[in-house]
């Protein structure tokens, strides 16, 4: 596993990331291999700040996106160069350049250790399509989690409540773990 001292210092996202993986780490290794053994996708990799932690803990961090802004800004382009050298850094960082669903589809199902969802507008009908889209790509034992599950006690709005009604509404009575940056974590039975 390489050092997480190697990545660039992004507290807002850093910490609960590293708590999030950390947490994957105690988990999967009370099971028969190693979290650096398994494979990950994260849908909305934008500039690859987060997929970069990931590839500290992962084989192989997929990330999907398809690097469009749909206001036409030339900075995309800026953005998706950035995510293109972390990527080349890391190693370990698979580029999807399409959508989510779009990527689910060539994924087989009962595949992947782990998912997180940080993509599109966080609308209630997006993160919804993305969560079914993906569940069933998870193991058994595997997780599901993203990004932008506002805990209240941390921000003074609700900036995201599609997020929270969408995993809510999906899982039900299985309770997410929630995270410093907002993420969010489910385990699949």
């Amino acid at each position: 596993m390489r050092s997480i001292e190697k990545i660039p210092s992004i507290p807002a996202i850093k910490t609960g990331l590293v708590d999030l993986c950390d947490f994957l780490l105690l988990a999967f290794s009370k099971t028969e291999a190693v979290i650096y053994d398994r494979i990950m996708y994260e849908l909305g990799s934008f500039a690859g700040e987060s997929a970069e932690i990931f590839a500290n803990y992962f084989q192989a961090v997929h990330c999907v996106d398809p690097w469009i802004d749909p206001c036409g800004a030339p900075s995309i382009e800026l953005v998706e160069q950035s995510f293109n050298e972390r990527a080349t850094i890391a190693g370990n960082m698979i580029k999807h350049k399409m959508g989510s669903v779009e990527a689910a589809a060539g994924v087989p199902d009962v595949s992947l250790d782990f998912v997180y969802i940080d993509a599109g507008t966080h609308s209630y009908a997006e993160c919804k399509r993305d969560i079914e889209a993906w569940y069933a790509k998870v193991k058994p034992g595997g997780f599901i989690g993203g990004h932008d599950f506002e805990i209240p006690e941390l921000h003074a709005h609700d900036t995201f409540p599609g997020v929270q009604r969408a995993v809510k509404e999906f899982f039900g009575d299985l309770e997410a773990r929630t995270f410093p940056d907002t993420s969010w974590l489910v385990r699949k039975p």
